[in-house]
């Protein structure tokens, strides 16, 4: 019997070289299916991840429009680079008389990779991965916001007529989507996020010569200005050596106000790769994250299984994901968040033991394979 199925992936939404959880997660489904003989096409931009994808996947390339590139860093321009992915893509899947033989793979349940999937002549099974709803970010304001929302909500309503399975790795947004979802969906499946444990376990343990460690995108959501600020409240001598792991657009400004503090004992690293982000936090005692909003939270596994300690502002969404295992402050209490960092400074390393369970949860294999199990189901 012949088990080998066709997929068809989405992955429409890129933007330059920071690659999102989401992106990751269906770069890693795309390798796992291929790897298992499935074929596998994948509807991106031309010039997205051109060394993420085995030679064996079919890449569909959406060509570039003129001076894209410099579109990226403009949302207003990027939401019309969006449009016309949209609009490509959705003649793709038109020319590909997508049939109920095959598997539609949504990399993300926002509207560049949702509304491709609306008025196809003939449906697969289509399934899409659900992240935290911007609907549901508080911190988010202006027009900018506005926009998001709606285009948001015409997704689900997107997701919905397509009677679209959904993968979330958060019980709470699997419950906002069935509250704002206008009828009923195919499915809401719990699953993870993962980590490279090839790269994490080729790092060697490092001595902890570091005492805070940061990693994400240089933005203002992701409170890297409320680090800077809670560092200082803590008395000089206990401060140790801090390193924020990142790039984007508020890096001018995180550099500013490190010299507006004095923090001298702050090194930013913009330039690490994989094997650098693990080595710099197995250096670490502690990872801080004090983010106002995330999806899957992934670094938080990250930090996990490289044996260190986490500490992050509640988010409701990432809090029924990891629980118990972060010390959770209240988001936006920057007194809170340095009192909570001196008390963990004297106990380091959350243990070996704990760290092989996170490494062994968040394997790739594990959870791809129960993804997989689930695509069957559907079928």
């Amino acid at each position: 019997m012949n088990n080998t199925k066709e997929y068809v992936v989405l992955l429409c939404g890129y933007a330059g070289a920071n690659i999102s959880g989401g992106d990751e997660h269906a770069l890693q489904l795309i390798s796992y299916l291929n790897n298992a003989g499935n074929i596998v096409k994948v509807i991106l931009p031309a010039d997205a991840y051109r060394e993420r994808l085995n030679a064996e996947v079919e890449r569909i390339n959406i060509p570039n429009l003129p001076f894209e590139s410099r579109f990226r860093g403009i949302k207003s321009l990027l939401l019309f680079c969006y449009l016309w992915r949209i609009a490509f893509a959705w003649f793709v899947l038109r020319r590909l008389s997508v049939s109920g033989a095959q598997i539609v793979v949504a990399a993300s349940h926002l509207f560049h990779d949702v509304l491709p999937l609306s008025f196809q002549k003939k449906r697969g099974s289509i399934f899409v991965y659900a992240y935290h709803l911007i609907n549901f970010c508080h911190t988010r304001k202006g027009v900018a916001a506005q926009i998001s929302a709606f285009l948001e909500r015409i997704s689900i309503r997107a997701m919905a007529a397509c009677n679209a399975n959904i993968i979330t790795s958060s019980s709470v947004v699997r419950t906002q989507l069935l509250s704002m979802l206008p009828q009923k969906i195919g499915d809401i499946f719990l699953s993870r996020n993962g980590v490279d444990l090839n790269i994490l376990q080729a790092v060697p343990a490092q001595e902890k010569k570091i005492e805070i460690v940061f990693c994400g995108r240089f933005v203002e959501h992701k409170g890297v200005c409320d680090l800077l600020r809670a560092i200082s409240y803590i008395p000089l001598e206990r401060r140790g050596n801090v390193v924020l792991i990142g790039r984007g657009p508020d890096l001018n400004k995180i550099l500013k106000l490190r010299e507006e503090l004095e923090l001298n004992c702050v090194r930013i690293v913009t330039d690490a790769d994989d094997f650098e982000k693990f080595r710099l936090m197995k250096s670490a005692k502690i990872f801080v994250l004090p983010s106002y909003e995330e999806g899957w939270g992934i670094v938080i596994g990250e930090a996990l299984a490289c044996g260190i300690k986490v500490i992050a502002y509640e988010i409701e969404e990432i809090h029924s994901i990891w629980g118990d295992s972060v010390i959770w402050i209240e988001r936006g209490n920057i007194q809170k968040l340095a009192t909570g960092i001196q008390g963990l400074m004297a106990h380091g390393e959350i243990g070996e033991a704990d760290a092989e369970y996170w490494q062994s949860a968040l394997s790739w294999e594990m959870i791809l394979q129960a993804e997989s199990c689930y695509f069957d189901s559907k079928q």
